[in-house]
């Protein structure tokens, strides 16, 4: 004979199972199960409990772990901080899951495996995942060197935006531009200007010298306009790197 599940008692906080992950798309299901994994070693507190302490809401924080949502980077930061995880290397597997996410859908073929008829733009953009594959292969985040317009290179800013998984305004919490003035450069209506461009590799976490020469030079090749200021803004980073 089935037991009835016992009934629920008024302000006891009852821990409920955790459902199974989905297996609708594989990388949501391993980041969502290294989640869980690690709420688990940390004796599997309560989402009430956990939302208490993270001030992250209780949807969220379950949301977070069912593999068929893509939890923001605050919601996993809470994950990660409550159970005493590396915040370095879960922004890292975070970052590297929403990839996965992007590639599956930038692509130049049909569903018949056919090539598309891309435009140069539509070109540049399924080109990202090779790009992306590079710079987490070497560590060294460098623009292509094939970006000849400032359309091209506006490209590569929002393919750098983009591996990051990274806002506008959490790029213009840490430099000299507003959120809108980067969305106007990157929409094209707003020229993009040397230190505009630091100013958003900084926020990205570009930092190096040689990684900000190959951004400057880029933008003195794409926009001849803009050339003079680059070697000036150029040889300002060098002093500012010696």
């Amino acid at each position: 004979m089935h037991s009835p599940d016992p009934p629920a008692v008024k302000g006891v906080d009852v821990a409920r199972p955790t459902k199974d992950v989905s297996n609708e798309n594989r990388n949501l299901h391993e980041f969502a199960k290294a989640l869980r994994a690690l709420r688990s070693k940390a004796g599997d507190p309560t989402l009430v409990e956990m939302s208490s302490k993270a001030g992250v809401s209780v949807a969220a924080l379950s949301q977070a772990t069912n593999g068929r949502n893509v939890p923001s980077w605050r919601v996993t930061e809470a994950y990660v901080a409550l159970f005493g995880g590396s915040l370095e290397q879960w922004r890292a597997k975070w970052e590297e899951m929403r990839r996965q996410l992007r590639e599956q859908v930038i692509h130049d073929v049909d569903d018949a495996g056919y090539s598309l008829p891309l435009n140069p733009a539509q070109r540049r953009v399924a080109s990202w995942p090779a790009v992306w594959e590079r710079w987490t292969r070497t560590g060294l985040i460098t623009p292509p060197r094939r970006a000849e317009t400032e359309a091209d290179l506006r490209i590569s800013m929002r393919s750098l935006k983009a591996f990051r998984s990274i806002s506008l305004r959490e790029i213009s919490v840490i430099s000299l531009y507003s959120h809108s003035s980067f969305g106007s450069a990157l929409q094209g209506s707003r020229s993009v200007t040397p230190r505009l461009l630091i100013a958003y590799l900084k926020g990205c976490n570009v930092h190096t010298f040689g990684e900000q020469q190959a951004w400057l030079e880029l933008l003195a090749h794409a926009v001849p306009e803009q050339r003079e200021k680059a070697e000036s803004e150029l040889r300002k980073q060098h002093r500012s790197f010696r």
